[in-house]
């Protein structure tokens, strides 16, 4: 449905000036830009009446943490990639989740079966899913890149595992975007998925093994991902979406547990949201997101 909505709107604009028509996701992209799709994406969350659906809070949890895995990447390209596109950097990362989410909206039997299953064998929830579906997100993801016909770069993105060792420095675009959409990938299962006490020591790791592909300094990229999370925020709060990086955290974290799932804490609980033009506007608030 969004490449969908893409084609039909850059068509649109063509149309009205004359020009020719747009045949594929990455011309629509370059054309329409990241706002405009990240809008898009919020518009046809809604209109499938998330809210309705029996996911819904996992859903929306899983959006939170796209668009801080987009973020971190156009933060990095900007950062360091300077001669890569940082918006093609961003539309990687954000699509990073996609197999999840496709997973937890178009299969909820298999979910309510993972989730006993969980209970039974004391897993994970990735744990459970994997054993009930055969395969990881990651590898649901590719495939779904694949049966799409979405752009080389964004298959690419989507295809990439960690090896042993480290890769060379990335040299080539479709390099970059592979490895800033894994790296950012990493962290943000680090971020929204580890338990917290796990979260500076494996940030560690996963800088120190981009850091060379990617030329990362650690201190920088902790400085990184902090404004992104910060920047997710301000993403959300203008588009009045109804999970923020916080409450989405806290329950993206509980499904990770070896336990049943249990009520949410009172810390889950929706609390009004800063209005547009206010949020972010006060620096102290940038930092504090990271575990100490």
């Amino acid at each position: 449905a969004l490449i969908s909505r893409l084609l039909y709107m850059a068509n649109a604009g063509r149309r009205a000036h004359g020009g020719r028509s747009v045949a594929t996701a990455e011309q629509a992209m370059a054309m329409l830009g990241i706002d405009t799709i990240r809008s898009l994406l919020f518009v046809l969350m809604e209109r499938q009446s998330l809210s309705l659906h029996p996911q819904a809070r996992l859903l929306e949890a899983e959006t939170v943490a796209s668009v801080f895995c987009g973020t971190l990447c156009l933060d990095v390209t900007r950062a360091v990639g300077g001669r890569f596109r940082a918006t093609e950097a961003q539309i990687c990362g954000a699509l990073q989740n996609i197999g999840r989410m496709m997973v937890l909206y178009h299969l909820p039997g298999e979910v309510r079966n993972s989730q006993q299953l969980r209970r039974d064998k004391n897993l994970t929830n990735d744990e459970a899913l994997h054993e009930i579906l055969g395969q990881g997100f990651e590898e649901i993801s590719a495939a779904l890149a694949k049966h799409w016909e979405l752009p080389d770069i964004l298959r690419e993105s989507l295809s990439a595992q960690k090896r042993k060792s480290s890769p060379r420095p990335a040299g080539t675009s479709v390099e970059w975007y592979r490895y800033t959409g894994l790296f950012a990938r990493g962290i943000t299962n680090i971020l929204f998925r580890l338990p917290e006490t796990h979260e500076k020591v494996e940030l560690g790791n996963e800088i120190g093994y981009f850091n060379t592909t990617l030329g990362l300094d650690r201190n920088l990229t902790l400085t990184w991902i902090d404004q992104a999370l910060h920047e997710t925020d301000r993403i959300l709060a203008e588009a009045s979406f109804r999970c923020d990086v916080r409450q989405a955290r806290i329950l993206l974290r509980k499904t990770g547990e070896r336990v049943s799932m249990a009520a949410l804490p009172d810390t889950m609980n929706r609390k009004p949201r800063p209005s547009a033009e206010n949020a972010g506007s006060e620096p102290q608030e940038a930092a504090g997101y990271l575990s100490q």
